[in-house]
């Protein structure tokens, strides 16, 4: 099922002028992995005049991968932003759960 070569970006931190470490984009942390997107909706914003495409998207990663909020997806040339805390999926074992796969939610705006 994981068909789709995808990067994973984890911002890097730095110390902003108030001295709280913030997330930096500019040197991210980048892992790939094997996963599966598939769009879910679509919109358009055209407030004001914008003319906005706005995608929710989902991808289900492999176990091995460590998703957070706020993480980032490149895959096909196309940039997603993970949109909330990421679902672990489970495969229930004996009594215990093991980790399966990851399900993350997407969200893509251009315009």
């Amino acid at each position: 099922m994981l068909v789709q070569d995808v990067t994973l970006l984890e911002p890097g931190t730095m110390v902003d002028r108030y001295g709280s470490t913030v997330p930096d984009w500019a040197h991210p942390t980048s892992t790939a992995y094997r996963a599966w997107i598939s769009q879910r909706a679509r919109s358009e914003d055209q407030a004001g005049g914008r003319r906005a495409y706005i995608g929710d998207w989902v991808a289900f990663l492999p176990s091995t991968a460590a998703p957070t909020a706020g993480d980032r997806i490149v895959w096909d040339n196309l940039t997603f932003e993970i949109n909330g805390p990421p679902l672990p999926a489970y495969v229930p074992r004996g009594g215990t759960r093991s980790l399966h796969h990851w399900e993350a939610a997407l969200q893509l705006v251009e315009g």
